[in-house]
C-alpha cells in the first residue's frame, strides 16, 4: 500500500580524485616457448581509486596466494601457481610484492588471480572456470565470470574480517636472454567500497523558508541490484558487455553512525562487486538519472518502478529517515518520515550517463537535505516534480497543528480542538449553504496508516462527517491502536483506569472526527450555545468552545491481522511508523505519487526494534526494545513494592527481567503510578516534552522500575496490576548483555550508548557520560551481603561490562538510564493472549543452544542458526586472525557458528600481551599461530583470538568452558585514552586500561557445516 511519508530533496556529490592505474605495456619480440626460465616477477596492489572530494583510508589487500595464466597474444601457454610470495615496499601508489614463477623468453601477457584460497569466504573459487576458459584462448578467458557465494548473498554484504581481498590483474612481461624480466603485473581488488556521508543539518538561506532549520536523521538504507556475478579479469572486451543476471537486494539495514549529530555514515561503508552498466537514454541533468515510469504497488515503492534512462540493472540506494523543519522560534513546520533514491556511479564533470560501479574504487557520496518544496509544488501546481528520486506525502504544520512522535510502548497525549474557530472560518469563507457540509468534513479528514492496513494509501483518507458509516468507511484500516477519551479538563491527562464507568466517552478516531463535525455544525447554526453531542464533552474557554481529549495509543504490537490471521513479530518490528492524521486541505498530485495536507493532529509511533532475525520468527522468540528513554537520566532504582516478596523469590534475576518486575510490583495498584503526569501535553520533536521529567523527587527516587511500569496500561481498568498487564519491563543483566551483542543492528541514535566515544576522557568516566547512555539500571540484584537493594548497572559504553551500585564503589548512588523491553513470541507461540507476553514468549540466548563436537569433548560449539539480525553476522567462513579493529567494527561480528579450543595457548607454552592480542597480527606474531588440535595439524592457521562478541558469548557459560580470569579479546576499545581492550575478568566482560600486561587466550575458529550438523547439544 502507498506509504504516508514526507519527502526531502537532496543533492549528492561525488568529485573524483583518480589514482594512476594504467597497466604497463612492455615492448618485446614475442615468446620463445621452447625456453622456459625461472624468474622473479614484480607485482603491485595499487591503492583504490577514490571517487570523492577528499582521500580516505584505503582497503587492506594482502597477497596470500596467486595463480598465473600466461598467453602469447591470444594463444594460451600455461597456468601455474606462483611461489615464494614476498612482501616488499609500500609506496604512495600501493604495495609491492615479488613472486617466483616460470615464464618464457620474450614478451608474454600474464594474467593473475589472487587470494582464491584465502578469500573462499567471498567468491566461489573461480580457478576451475578460468582453467577451462583459458584452453579456448584469451578471448574466452576474459569472458569468465566469478560468482559471489550464496551465503554472502543471503547475508547481504561481504565482510572482510582479515587483511585479504579478492584480487585480479595483468601485465605484459618481457624476459630477456639472460632471464631477467621487465614489466609489472598490477592487481586490483575485485570489489568496490561504497561510503555515505549524510549531512544531517542545514539552515534554509533563501525564499519564504529562509532561516528555518532542517534536520534529517537516516533510519534505514536498502541497496538494489547488487551484482552477484562479475568478470574476473578487467580487460577490453569483457567490459563492453554489461552483466544481466544474478542480481540481489540488501534491504532495510539500519547501522548508521549518527553519533556526532552532524554527519551520518555507515562506518567504513560496504563492499559490493563491480557492476558495469550503461544508460538506456542520454542523461543531460542529474534528475534525468532518476526518472521513472509506473505507479507504486502495494508496499513496494521500488519494485514498481521502470527506469526511463537508468539501466535496468544499475545499482541504486534508497535512504529512509526522519525529517524535521523548524522556524526561527523553534516551532515545527514540517515533520515526518522521508525517503530518497539515487543510482550509483561517477557523474563527475556532468557525466550523468555513468551508472557503473568499478572495481578497486572507493565511492563516497555526500547527501545534503534541501527541503520539501518541490513535492509541495508538484501537488499544488500539478506539474512534474524536479526530483524524480523523491516522491511521497508532505504534511505542513500550521497554527494549532500538533505533532506527537511516540515510542513503541503504551502512551498518552493531550489534544484539543477549537470548534468555534472552525465554525467561524467556515461562516466567513463565503461558501453557499450547500457547501457547508463538505467544508466541515474537509476540516476533519482522517488518515490512519499501519502495516496491517488492507486498503491502499489513496483509500486511507476518510471524511467521517460525510462518510457512509464507520464500518463501511474504516473497513481494511487498522484503527484499534488509538482511542480518543473525551474530557473537560484542560492541559491534563486522564488515566486509563479513570475511564471505568465513562466508556461512552471513549471514542474511535472516526467517531471523534464525526462528533467534532457535528459540534461545528451546531455552532454554525447557533454560535452562542454549547453544542450537545452524545459522547462528546464540549468545554468553554474564553469565548470559544473546545473539544478536549486524552488520546490513548496502544503498544505497537500485534498477534492477528485485520482478517484474523495469526501474525508474529516479523510483521511489525523495525517497520515504518504507524500514523494517525487529522488534517484539512488535502490534495493529491495527478500521478498519485505525492500528497499535501495541513495537519491538525499528527501522531507517529515508532515500531518495536529488535536485533533478532525476522527470518527466524516462525520458531524463535525475540526481545523487543523501545527506541529511546524519554524520561532521561534516572536518579535511583527505587524500593520494590514488596521487599519481602523480592527476597523470598529468586525466579528470573539474571535472565528474566519480567519475572523480576512481577516481584517488584507484587501487591501494587495502578493508582500508585502517576499516569496523570506521564505523557505529552503538547507537541514534541523527540523525547522533549514528556511530563515524567516534571515529576516530584519522591517519584524520581522510585523511577527506574516505575518508569518501565508506566510503559504499560490498566487494560481492564480495574485498578489492579494484573499479570497480563506487565508487558514492558526493565531488562535483566543477561538481556542487556544481548543488546550489547546486537548493537551493530541498530542505528546509533537508538543504541544504548549514543555519544561519540572518540571525544571521551578519563575524568569522571563513565559517570560524566550518563546522559549519552553510559550506565543503565538492570533488574538483576547483586546478592552481596544479602542486601537486595544492590541492583546491577550495565556499562553500555563498554558493551559487556557490569557493576553494582554498592557502597565503596565509585558509582555508588550513581545516576543511570533505562531501556525497557518486551517479550516477542514466535509464530508457534502466538496461540493465546498470555503466550504473547509471558514466559512462553521469553527470548533465549543469542545462540540456539550450546553444543559439543562430540559427547565428552572439551570443544564447545556455539550455534547461532541466524537467530539474530544479519548486521550482527559475518556472511561466510573465515580463517586466521582478525584485522585490527574496535567494538563497532565489522570484524566484531559473529559467524553462524564457532568452536572454542580445548586448551588455552598457555598450556601449549605460549601466552600473550594485550597489544599482541589486539594487533593486526598474522603469521608467527598471531598468538594462536601454532595452535592445532588435528592430528595432522591441518587446522594450523585457522584459529584466532576471539573478538569481543565471541568472548561475550563464551562468558555466558563460563563455568562450562572453565573460562579463566583475564582471558583476552582481540577487540580494542574505540578510545585508547580511556580504555585499551577487553577481557573476561572472572565474572563479566570488562574493559581495561593500557599497560595491563599479559593474559591467557582461548582460541576460537569458525565451524564447518559438517561440524554444525554433527554437534551434540549440551543437556
Amino acid at each position: 500500500m502507498k506509504k504516508i511519508r514526507y519527502i526531502i530533496l537532496a543533492v549528492l556529490c561525488a568529485v573524483g580524485v583518480s589514482a594512476c592505474q594504467d597497466d604497463l605495456t612492455i615492448e618485446g619480440n614475442g615468446v620463445d616457448a621452447s625456453q622456459a626460465m625461472q624468474v622473479k616477477l614484480q607485482f603491485s596492489v595499487p591503492n583504490s581509486e577514490e571517487i570523492t572530494v577528499s582521500r580516505a583510508n584505503n582497503d587492506n589487500a594482502e597477497l596470500g596466494d596467486l595463480r598465473l595464466y600466461i598467453f602469447n597474444g591470444d594463444s594460451y601457454l600455461k597456468v601455474q601457481n606462483a611461489t615464494n610470495i614476498t612482501k616488499g615496499a609500500a609506496t604512495n601508489e600501493g604495495q609491492l610484492y615479488t613472486v617466483d614463477a616460470t615464464l618464457y623468453k620474450g614478451k608474454q601477457t600474464v594474467y593473475a588471480v589472487g587470494n582464491t584460497t584465502t578469500q573462499t569466504n567471498y567468491w566461489m573459487n573461480p580457478v576451475e572456470a578460468l582453467d577451462a576458459a583459458a584452453l579456448n584462448g584469451k578471448t574466452e578467458f576474459l569472458k569468465t565470470l566469478y560468482n559471489v557465494r550464496q551465503d554472502v548473498i543471503d547475508g547481504g554484504f561481504v565482510t572482510f574480517p582479515g587483511n585479504y581481498r579478492p584480487l585480479a590483474g595483468s601485465g605484459d612481461i618481457t624476459v630477456s636472454d639472460n632471464g631477467i624480466p621487465s614489466g609489472e603485473i598490477r592487481m586490483k581488488r575485485e570489489v568496490a567500497r561504497i561510503k555515505l556521508n549524510i549531512n544531517m543539518n542545514y539552515t534554509v538561506e533563501s525564499g519564504e523558508r529562509r532561516g528555518n532549520t532542517v534536520s534529517f536523521t537516516p533510519q534505514t538504507y536498502s541497496v538494489y541490484n547488487v551484482a552477484g556475478k562479475a568478470y574476473v579479469m578487467e580487460d577490453g572486451n569483457s567490459q563492453d558487455a554489461a552483466v544481466s543476471e544474478g542480481f540481489y537486494a540488501v534491504e532495510n539495514r539500519s547501522n548508521f553512525d549518527v553519533s556526532d549529530g552532524q554527519v551520518a555514515t555507515i562506518g567504513d561503508g560496504f563492499s559490493i562487486p563491480e557492476n558495469i552498466q550503461y544508460a538506456k537514454n542520454p542523461c543531460t541533468t542529474y534528475n534525468d538519472r532518476e526518472r521513472w515510469n509506473g505507479t507504486e504497488n502495494s508496499g513496494a515503492d521500488d519494485d514498481a518502478k521502470t527506469w526511463t534512462n537508468a539501466p535496468d540493472y544499475g545499482t541504486y540506494i534508497v535512504i529512509k529517515g526522519n525529517y524535521l523543519e523548524t522556524d526561527a522560534s523553534g516551532k515545527v513546520i514540517y515533520s515526518g518520515a522521508t525517503s530518497y533514491t539515487f543510482h550509483l556511479g561517477n557523474w563527475n564533470n556532468n557525466n550523468f550517463d555513468n551508472f557503473s560501479v568499478k572495481r578497486n574504487s572507493i565511492y563516497t557520496y555526500t547527501m545534503s537535505v534541501l527541503g520539501i518544496e518541490n513535492i509541495k509544488v508538484e501537488v499544488e501546481e500539478e506539474t512534474d516534480g524536479e526530483q524524480p528520486g523523491a516522491e511521497g506525502d508532505v504534511i505542513e504544520l500550521d497554527e494549532g497543528s500538533e505533532v506527537f512522535n511516540l515510542d513503541a510502548h503504551y502512551e498518552q497525549v493531550y489534544v484539543e480542538y477549537n470548534l468555534s474557530a472552525v465554525a467561524n472560518n467556515i461562516k466567513i469563507s463565503g461558501i453557499s449553504e450547500n457547501e457547508i457540509e463538505d467544508a466541515i468534513a474537509t476540516n476533519f479528514m482522517l488518515s490512519i496508516h499501519s502495516p496491517m492496513n488492507i486498503k491502499s494509501g489513496a483509500e486511507e483518507l476518510i471524511r467521517p462527517y460525510t462518510g457512509i458509516n464507520e464500518e463501511a468507511d474504516m473497513t481494511g484500516i487498522d484503527t484499534e491502536w488509538v482511542e480518543f477519551y473525551s474530557q473537560t479538563g484542560r492541559n491534563q491527562l486522564s488515566s486509563y483506569t479513570s475511564v471505568r464507568g465513562n466508556e461512552s466517552y471513549l471514542l474511535t478516531p472516526w467517531q471523534a472526527c464525526k462528533k467534532m463535525g457535528e459540534a461545528v455544525k451546531a455552532l454554525i447554526d447557533n454560535p452562542n450555545n454549547a453544542p450537545s453531542i452524545t459522547g462528546l464533552r464540549v468545554s468553554q474557554y474564553g469565548n470559544s468552545y473546545y473539544a478536549r481529549f486524552t488520546v490513548f495509543v496502544d503498544e505497537y504490537f500485534y498477534t492477528k491481522d485485520l482478517e484474523g490471521n495469526k501474525v508474529s513479530w516479523e510483521k511489525f518490528t523495525r517497520a515504518e511508523p504507524r500514523t494517525l492524521l487529522i488534517a484539512s486541505n488535502w490534495k493529491a498530485s495527478p500521478d498519485g505519487n505525492s500528497t499535501y495536507a495541513k495537519a491538525r493532529t499528527y501522531i507517529s509511533q515508532a515500531s518495536i526494534i529488535t536485533f533478532y532475525n525476522t527470518e527466524a520468527a516462525q520458531t524463535t522468540n525475540a526481545l523487543g526494545i523501545e527506541s529511546y528513554n524519554e524520561y532521561g537520566v534516572i536518579e535511583g532504582f527505587g524500593t520494590p513494592h514488596s521487599t519481602y516478596y523480592r527476597k523470598a523469590n529468586s525466579e528470573g534475576n539474571e535472565i528474566n527481567g519480567r519475572a523480576n518486575m512481577k516481584m517488584d510490583t507484587y501487591g501494587m495498584e495502578w493508582n500508585e503510578v502517576p499516569f496523570g503526569r506521564i505523557g505529552y501535553l503538547s507537541a514534541n520533536t523527540g523525547t522533549d516534552g514528556h511530563t515524567w521529567k516534571e515529576l516530584n523527587e519522591s517519584d524520581k527516587r522510585n523511577s527506574a522500575y516505575y518508569a518501565c511500569l508506566s510503559r504499560n496500561r490498566d487494560l481492564n481498568r480495574n485498578g489492579q496490576i494484573d499479570d497480563d498487564e506487565i508487558r514492558w519491563y526493565l531488562p535483566s543483566r543477561s538481556q542487556y548483555l544481548r543488546m550489547g551483542i546486537g548493537t551493530n543492528a541498530f542505528n546509533t541514535d537508538v543504541r544504548l550508548y549514543t555519544g561519540d566515544k572518540n571525544k571521551m576522557n578519563k575524568n569522571n568516566y563513565p559517570t560524566s557520560y550518563v546522559d549519552k547512555g553510559a550506565l543503565y539500571y538492570s533488574n538483576t540484584t547483586n546478592n552481596e551481603d544479602n542486601n537486595q537493594d544492590l541492583w546491577e548497572l550495565y556499562w553500555a559504553v563498554e558493551v559487556g561490562a557490569y557493576g553494582s551500585n554498592h557502597k565503596g564503589s565509585p558509582i555508588y548512588g550513581a545516576k543511570a538510564q533505562i531501556r525497557c523491553v518486551r517479550n516477542l513470541p514466535s509464530y508457534k507461540n502466538v496461540e493465546s493472549d498470555k503466550n504473547s507476553y509471558g514466559d512462553e514468549a521469553l527470548a533465549g540466548p543469542v545462540y540456539e543452544q550450546l553444543k559439543r563436537l562430540q559427547d565428552g569433548n572439551r570443544n564447545y560449539l556455539f550455534d547461532f542458526d541466524n537467530r539474530m539480525d544479519k548486521d550482527i553476522y559475518r556472511s561466510s567462513v573465515f580463517n586466521g586472525p582478525y584485522a585490527e579493529h574496535v567494538e563497532t567494527s565489522e570484524q566484531n561480528r559473529l559467524y553462524k557458528a564457532f568452536i572454542v579450543a580445548k586448551d588455552y595457548i598457555k598450556n601449549r607454552g605460549r601466552n600473550a600481551t594485550y597489544s599482541s592480542a589486539t594487533g593486526a597480527s598474522s603469521g608467527k606474531s598471531n598468538p594462536c599461530y601454532n595452535y592445532f588440535e588435528a592430528s595432522d595439524k591441518s587446522d594450523i592457521g585457522k584459529w584466532r583470538t576471539p573478538n569481543l562478541n565471541e568472548l561475550t558469548v563464551m562468558s555466558t557459560v563460563a563455568n562450562e568452558l572453565d573460562l579463566e580470569a583475564s582471558t583476552l579479546s582481540s577487540t580494542k576499545f574505540t578510545n585508547q585514552n580511556v580504555r585499551f581492550g577487553f577481557h573476561y575478568n572472572g565474572s563479566i566482560i570488562s574493559a581495561w586500561d593500557p599497560g595491563q600486561g599479559s593474559g591467557p587466550i582461548r582460541c576460537v575458529r569458525d565451524a564447518t557445516d559438517e561440524e554444525i550438523q554433527s554437534a551434540h547439544p549440551v543437556n
